[in-house]
């Protein structure tokens, strides 16, 4: 019998699927939280909302990803700048030194691309999980040898030369007139589950049940990155974009709604603790994920594994966190893990505090898989894309994403 389960598991996997949507829509259809009602007040002005900011932020910080540092001392450098014919682009390479008082904390190597155009470059910020070098295929960007890089990634350094063009498609964000700005994820800390390294042991004082995990200071390594930005004058300062893929997704959400600088935020497939409703959620569940990845988020985070709708907040209070700024998640239809259904259900339930601004959130209940249905979201700064992909990322997203973005911060 276990050998006639395993062999049907293709069939199988649809079916547990379902049932999980089916579930998950009834636990949310018998108790529904509000996201204008806190603690039995109504909010109904921008002032009350913007009252209760600093206690939802620090809620999600000391419950779920652990309370980051100040920022920090900083000097930035520039390693490399070139122009490249080819791509008709300035490259620079950016070393950004960080320090707790005096002592040296790391090195954040930046590496900026800035179309040659005539007006301010609007950019694209995200971690890169495999270095810089795998960006974009190119015989110029700087490989650093000491990188810690992911399991998924090639070891052999003549291979991650443009390994990962496919998934950036920056030939296509340049002759949109995007920059683009990246750094590898463990000049902050690599994603090593068993011993942490990297900043966190500079901060002893946050070596704690309230201290700040993985994604906490991924998202503050984006921060100081954002510092170097607002200090180059060829950065349009009022449209920077920050994008993440999956746990980077994750991290992208959380370094927006910590940071006003951030003008839009791409989390792609982000699933649990990204925007996905995680109370109820089945398949990578709260306990799931703290056994899993224990070391993404704050020890505190495991005392509701057990009892995850004892969870003071849910994704949704997050996500509107970043009101009235535009957020565009894109999902596969594919990609079950990261429960898309629930990634919705997040976005409806953040909806009313873009309302409270003035601007939309969701503006139908429309599920937009189809260029020419963007023609309809103009209005609209809640918006998931749903495309019949896996847990990837390709230039189908990247062109809906571009669209999105044009509609929102240069049209």
């Amino acid at each position: 019998m276990l050998l006639r389960l395993e062999s049907n598991s293709m069939f199988l996997r649809p079916i547990i699927f379902l049932a999980a949507i089916f579930l998950s829509n009834l636990i949310f259809a018998q108790k529904e939280d509000s996201l204008l009602y806190l603690k039995g007040e109504k909010i109904k002005t921008v002032e009350q909302w913007e009252k209760k900011r600093p206690i939802i932020k620090s809620t999600f910080l000391s419950e779920v990803y652990g309370q980051m540092p100040p920022r920090p001392n900083q000097k930035f450098t520039v390693s490399k700048i070139l122009f490249i014919d080819s791509l008709n682009l300035f490259y620079k390479e950016i070393l950004i030194d960080l320090y707790k008082n005096s002592s040296h904390i790391t090195q954040i190597r930046l590496s900026v691309f800035l179309p040659d155009t005539i007006n301010k470059n609007p950019v694209i910020l995200a971690l890169n999980k495999c270095g810089n070098q795998t960006v974009i295929k190119n015989n110029f960007i700087t490989t650093y040898q000491d990188r810690l890089l992911h399991n998924y990634c090639s070891k052999k350094q003549e291979k991650l030369n443009g390994l990962k063009h496919s998934f950036w498609q920056l030939d296509s964000l340049f002759k949109r007139g995007y920059g683009f700005a990246t750094f590898h994820e463990s000049d902050i800390s690599p994603d090593i589950k068993e011993v942490k390294e990297g900043v966190f042991k500079h901060y002893p004082e946050l070596d704690n049940k309230n201290g700040w995990g993985l994604i906490s200071a991924w998202a503050w390594g984006l921060h100081r990155a954002i510092d170097y930005l607002h200090t180059n004058p060829l950065v349009d300062t009022n449209k920077i974009i920050l994008f993440g893929h999956s746990r980077r997704g994750k991290t992208a959400l959380l370094a927006t709604a910590l940071d006003e600088r951030v003008d839009a935020v791409v989390p792609h497939q982000s699933g649990t603790l990204g925007t996905a409703l995680v109370k109820n959620k089945p398949m990578e569940g709260l306990r799931r994920i703290n056994k899993t990845f224990p070391h993404w988020f704050s020890d505190r985070l495991k005392d509701y594994a057990k009892k995850p709708r004892s969870l003071p907040l849910d994704q949704h209070y997050l996500i509107a966190l970043v009101a009235p700024r535009p957020i565009i998640e894109t999902v596969g239809s594919r990609d079950y893990w990261s429960s898309y259904w629930l990634s919705r259900k997040a976005l409806l339930k953040a909806s009313p505090v873009y309302e409270l601004y003035g601007v939309d959130g969701i503006i139908d209940k429309e599920k937009i898989k189809y260029k020419y249905q963007l023609e309809s979201q103009k209005r609209a700064n809640l918006l998931q894309i749903r495309r019949p992909y896996g847990h990837t990322m390709n230039g189908d997203y990247w062109s809906f994403i571009l669209d999105f973005l044009d509609i929102k911060l240069r049209d």
